[in-house]
């Protein structure tokens, strides 16, 4: 557990500090490195309340996005379902279990993608809130414009 934090605190000062630091100014990683740790020593409790609310944030988007992918995989499994009693009744009349199959195999190939592009299209405005938290944050702490709103 202390790996992981350790691993997560790391990437997270990179992507979520130094990376648009090096953008904004158009310098290298390591001087961009340097700078942000400046800042954060600076405001260490401003850092860490950060921190805390990206730990918060990350939860409950995981669990709203777990909630998300629960509710329409079940919704899906459900239409799989009347599919595949469908292929059953068909296959019990008489039907043939290759065409079946191919016909299965393409349907169910189309739920998968349906369904991924369902979750993306559902879950794009919470990702792009957590972007928007973690860069209001970096305008915040280094007093640079990376927002154009």
């Amino acid at each position: 557990i202390i790996y992981f934090f350790i691993i997560w605190f790391l990437l997270l000062f990179l992507y979520d500090f130094v990376v648009p630091y090096s953008f904004i100014k158009k310098v290298k990683i390591y001087f961009s490195w340097k700078q942000i740790w400046k800042e954060v020593r600076k405001n260490k409790l401003e850092v860490f309340i950060y921190w805390l609310a990206r730990l918060v944030v990350g939860i409950v988007t995981g669990l709203i996005l777990i909630l998300i992918m629960f509710v329409v995989g079940l919704i899906f499994l459900i239409i799989g379902g009347i599919f595949a009693l469908i292929g059953f009744l068909l296959f019990k009349v008489g039907a043939s279990l290759v065409v079946l199959i191919v016909l299965g195999s393409l349907i169910g190939l189309a739920l998968l993608l349906i369904f991924g592009i369902i979750v993306y299209v559902v879950i794009a405005p919470l990702v792009m809130f957590t972007e928007y938290f973690s860069l209001l944050n970096f305008e915040k702490l280094t007093k640079l414009k990376i927002l154009r709103i």
